[in-house]
Parts: C-alpha cells; sequence; structure tokens
C-alpha cells in the first residue's frame, strides 16, 4: 500500500490526488505507531514539497498525542515549548492547506512532545519508591534482608536503591536503577551475577556495564544466563554459555557482560532468554534468534544449534519476542499478529494442535484482537489484549482456569479475571503474576516456595488468587522468577509504566527523539 501511494506521489501531475495520497500515509503512519514509520513520512513529504490538509493534518497530530497520553506518559516541557506548540497546532488547526515544511515542523514537534520525558511525572519521582517480594530465598534471590528460605507473603525491600525496574531470574534477582547501573544478588554459579566471578551474593552487588542499561533480562531455566539492553540499543550478555545461547559464537561461560558483536551495528529493542536459546528484535523490526536449535524453536526452518544472532527471514514486523522453556512466540509491530514457533506439546503454540513448527506461524485464533504484551512459560503461553482481557494457551495449573492438568490447544481468555483489565503479566518458570488496572496483583500455579504470595502453604493454585497487601499501591511492574516475585510501586500513579507494548507511546520505549 505505501509504495503504491509513494508511487501516485511521485508519478501523478493531479495536485488532488498527491495531497490525497499523501494525507493517506500520514494516517498510515499513525495508525502503525512506530516512529520509524512517521519519519519515513516525513522524509517523502520533504522529498516530494507535497502540501496537505490541514484539518487531516490536525487530526492525527491530536491522535499523536491522545496515544502518549493513554499511556500516561506527560512531557516535561517549558512555558516555552508550550507555547510555540500551541502556535503550531493553532496554525494547522485554521490553515486549508499546510506546506511540505510546515506540515513536517508540526509532525517533528509532536513527536518531541511525545517523546522528551524527565522520567518523572508532575513532580513525581522517576524510581521506584517501594519493591515488595516474595517466594523462594534458597540462593539470598530476596536478599540477606530476608533471613528465611522462603516467604509466603509480600515483604518491603529497601535495599536496592532507586529502582527502575526488577527482574526476578533462576535463583537471582537484578535491579536496574534510575541511572541506568544495574545491580544483582542471589546465585552467582556460571557467573550468572555478571561480576566476574561464580560466588553466590546475599546482598546486590554492582554489575559493570560500558553505558547505562535499560532493561534485563534473564532465563527461568538450565543453568542461567542474562540479556542487557542499553538505553543507546546495545545488548550484552553473560552466565553459562552452552548451546551458544549468549551470541559470541562459542559455548564458553561468560562471568560478565560481554557485548554480541554480530549485533554492534543494530539498535536492539526487545530480547528474552529461554532455558537454552535467546532471541532479540532490532527497531527495523528484525528478529534474531541464537542458541539450541531442537524442536525448531529459533524459528530458522531446521533444528540447528547457532551460536551467533541469525535474522529469522519470515519476520519483519516485530516487537516483542519472549522465549519459553522450547519456544519462541513474536508479536508484530501494530500488535495484530502473533507467531510461534519450537516445540508444541499440549497446545503451547496454540494453533490447535501439537505439530512442531520450525518456521514463524501465526496463531489465528488471536486474529482479529490488538495484542499489547506476550509472555510464555514451560508449559504455556499467553497474550494480553488492547481491552486488558489475558488469554493462555497451553497445560496445566498456570492457565488459572480451574484444573492442574487441563489443556488450551487454542487461546483461551482466564476466566477468574473476567471483568478486569490486566495491564502487565509476568510468567515464572511454573507460575504466573498478573497485575490489573486497578492496582491489585493476581497469582496462580505452583506455589510450593511460596512464589504465589498468598500466605498459604499449598502447593499449586489452578485459578487467580489476590495478594493481600498491595492493592491501591501503584504498582507499575511484576516479574515472576523460578521461584519467587517481585512488584515495584510508584505512588504516583500517572508514572509510565515499563511494558513491552510499542502501541503505548510513539517514542516506542527504545527510541528517543529526547533522552530521559
Amino acid at each position: 500500500m505505501e509504495t503504491f501511494l509513494s508511487s501516485w506521489i511521485a508519478d501523478s501531475s493531479d495536485a488532488t490526488i498527491k495531497e490525497l495520497a499523501t494525507e493517506t500515509l500520514f494516517a498510515i503512519a499513525v495508525q502503525r505507531g512506530q516512529l520509524r514509520h512517521l519519519l519515513s513520512f516525513v522524509s517523502l513529504q520533504l522529498s516530494t514539497g507535497v502540501s496537505c490538509s490541514g484539518a487531516a493534518l490536525y487530526s492525527a497530530i491530536n491522535t499523536i498525542q491522545a496515544n502518549a497520553n493513554s499511556s500516561n506518559q506527560q512531557s516535561a516541557k517549558s512555558e516555552v515549548i508550550r507555547a510555540i506548540e500551541a502556535q503550531i497546532l493553532n496554525m494547522v488547526a485554521t490553515k486549508p492547506k499546510v506546506t511540505a515544511d510546515q506540515s513536517a515542523l508540526t509532525i517533528l514537534s509532536s513527536i518531541a512532545a511525545a517523546s522528551c520525558n524527565d522520567g518523572g511525572t508532575n513532580g513525581g519521582p522517576s524510581f521506584a519508591e517501594e519493591v515488595f517480594c516474595w517466594g523462594s530465598n534458597s540462593s539470598q534471590q530476596l536478599t540477606d534482608a530476608t533471613p528465611e528460605d522462603k516467604l509466603l507473603y509480600p515483604r518491603n525491600l529497601s535495599v536496592y536503591g532507586k529502582v527502575m525496574s526488577m527482574t526476578a531470574g533462576q535463583y537471582c534477582t537484578f535491579a536496574v536503577l534510575s541511572n541506568g547501573t544495574v545491580m544483582a544478588n542471589g546465585k552467582g554459579s556460571y557467573g550468572r551475577l555478571g561480576n566476574g566471578a561464580s560466588a553466590s551474593s546475599s546482598s546486590p552487588i554492582l554489575i559493570e556495564f560500558p553505558a547505562p542499561v535499560r532493561k534485563i533480562l534473564t532465563s527461568k531455566g538450565s543453568d542461567g544466563h542474562s540479556i542487557a539492553i542499553g538505553k543507546n540499543g546495545q545488548i550484552w550478555t553473560w552466565g553459562d554459555g552452552d548451546y551458544g545461547k549468549l551470541g559470541h559464537g562459542d559455548s564458553t561461560t561468560q562471568k560478565s557482560p560481554k557485548l554480541i558483536e554480530a549485533l554492534a551495528s543494530r539498535v536492539i529493542v526487545d530480547a528474552d532468554c529461554g532455558h537454552r536459546h535467546s532471541a532479540a528484535v532490532c527497531d527495523a523490526g528484525h528478529l534474531y534468534m541464537w542458541g539450541e536449535g531442537d524442536y525448531g524453536r529459533l524459528g530458522l526452518g531446521d533444528a540447528l544449534q547457532r551460536s551467533v544472532p541469525v535474522q529469522v527471514p519470515d519476520i519483519r514486523e516485530a516487537s516483542q519476542v519472549v522465549c519459553g522453556f522450547n519456544h519462541t512466540v513474536v508479536l508484530s509491530t501494530d500488535g495484530r499478529t502473533v507467531w510461534s514457533f519450537g516445540a508444541a506439546e499440549n497446545g503451547k503454540l496454540g494453533h490447535g494442535d501439537t505439530n512442531r513448527q520450525f518456521r514463524p506461524k501465526i496463531i489465528d485464533a488471536l486474529q482479529g484482537l490488538t495484542i499489547t504484551q506476550i509472555a510464555a512459560g514451560t508449559q504455556i503461553s499467553a497474550a494480553v489484549t488492547r481491552e486488558g482481557a489475558l488469554y493462555v494457551w497451553g497445560f496445566g495449573p498456570c492457565l488459572g482456569n480451574g484444573s492442574s492438568d487441563e489443556t488450551f490447544m487454542l487461546p483461551k481468555v482466564v476466566r477468574g479475571l473476567s471483568g478486569r483489565v490486566v495491564i502487565d503479566i509476568a510468567v515464572g518458570e511454573n507460575h504466573v503474576v498478573a497485575l490489573t488496572k486497578d492496582g491489585l496483583v493476581f497469582t496462580w500455579g505452583n506455589n510450593q516456595n511460596g512464589q504465589c504470595g498468598t500466605g498459604s502453604g499449598m502447593a499449586t493454585y489452578t485459578s487467580p488468587q489476590m495478594v493481600q497487601g498491595l492493592h491501591g499501591a501503584g504498582i507499575q511492574q511484576v516479574t515472576a522468577g523460578t521461584t519467587h516475585t517481585f512488584v515495584c510501586f510508584w505512588r504516583n500513579t500517572s508514572r509510565e509504566k515499563n511494558l513491552k507494548h510499542p502501541l503505548r507511546t510513539l517514542k516506542s520505549k527504545k527510541r528517543h527523539i529526547c533522552k530521559s
């Protein structure tokens, strides 16, 4: 469609056709919700010099601002910037025609306004005010501030400092602080803490990076490996190197973060760690896979191992990727397509059968929905819709529908959350944590180590259980490890959530016009 419209703009001698094609292209760019599409439109319009309707441009700009506001993102703008923005919007609203130069200025101004954020809102803090944890503490993954071997209920931790996000892994925990530094604690074997050693640490220790870090991803099984995405889009890995899952061309264990050279020229926007494989998405929407290849989990058409990242040719518009035990799930940039591939036992690929998929296959049952977040565990996969419905498929209590031995070959809504709006989801090895819009946390699945946080010694929950004492506290993030759980609180609930969904904000959380 874009190619067709572009040809009309370039070749047609009819000014009206040129303007209509230009306005249609802009509407498509806004609807797709990605910064690169908007910038491509600006480049095209400046090169062709075609004007457009002021009313159409004004409507699209309002959509950009509405998308930013819907993600609770409010820009820290000076009075001067506000005045300039008002003048530009007033000019666009009242002019029947807007030149290419004026259009480009208006679009870039609106993108900048939607992208510049000082990390806080309305004077609120730019870091989590409280962090709570529960579950297993067998390797001090809950730190030495928790003397028990396991916690059955949430406990407040204040040992990490100014936390931006938490990541719970396999017997270890990572905290990304507001200045981009990373702390880690828990089990240290295979260098999983990233501090250059294999010793465990009961208190948070610093991991050295050459640049500020935006996000940490870590496996929930195998021998533990992790990924860090920098604010500059670089990607580092460390930990157990078996099966080439660190992406460095060998199987060597890395005890400190090491840059993946094969992706050094890419801007990485998302990534994930499976038990024996890894994945990354770059800002161009390309998907890269590496590690163990059996069952087709790499989506490259075979079962071969890859020790360096290889682009998956069948996917061009990816925004999110999650790695389960031996399968992978991918979300498109517009949220309207979900692919899965790899092992399919008990229907965890969501295609209605147990056939292994060696290449990405669209989950037809999710067509017609707009998905904002995906997740994967050992035996299940999950997806959250724009409306906040949680769909699950696969096998076992993590389906949350009242049975320990039920199988969903196709995605189904979690009945126990009917009427709730889910805004964040985390899947551990065998338990699930869901956060709802009204600030409630629900858990279900394996609870043998108290990872569901209910205060009960019950071994398994087959339906969602509300975690007591956390509601109404401005929870903004949940994370689930192998057998433990963390949640982060911002008392100022307008604080922007650190979710993966690219449609929640046009700044696409990874490509900043203005750095935070």
